[in-house]
């Protein structure tokens, strides 16, 4: 192996790479249209650590989507904010697939009356 990007791979490897880009695109059984119905009732699901966010989007029990982002190093803000900001993140996937009504799920008081409010 190299230690570059630009290094030529080995040749077993590469043919390894051939045979498993045949078989998927021969054998994946995953295809055609992803789209959930218009009328879904869609839920937007989030949690905050102190090392990372975790959102997942919901359409009528099914797992949509689902992402995850680490937070900086040293990120000092409060675990309620960190939730707020999971919150939003959720949102904004949603409005990647056009949602415009979801309810979003969250087990923080504070959090929750930060978006009652």
């Amino acid at each position: 192996m190299g230690t570059s990007w630009d290094n030529v791979l080995p040749e077993e490897l590469q043919r390894l790479c051939r045979d498993q880009q045949k078989r998927v695109q021969s054998e994946d059984p995953v295809s055609g249209v992803w789209d959930a119905p218009a009328s879904s009732v869609w839920k937007v699901w989030y949690d905050a650590s102190n090392i990372a966010y975790g959102v997942v989007l919901e359409a009528d029990g099914a797992v949509m989507e689902d992402q995850s982002w680490l937070r900086h190093a040293g990120d000092k803000r409060h675990i309620n904010v960190a939730g707020l900001d999971a919150v939003i993140k959720g949102l904004t996937l949603a409005t990647h697939w056009g949602l415009t009504e979801l309810t979003v799920c969250t087990d923080s008081q504070t959090v929750h009356g930060w978006l009652e409010s």
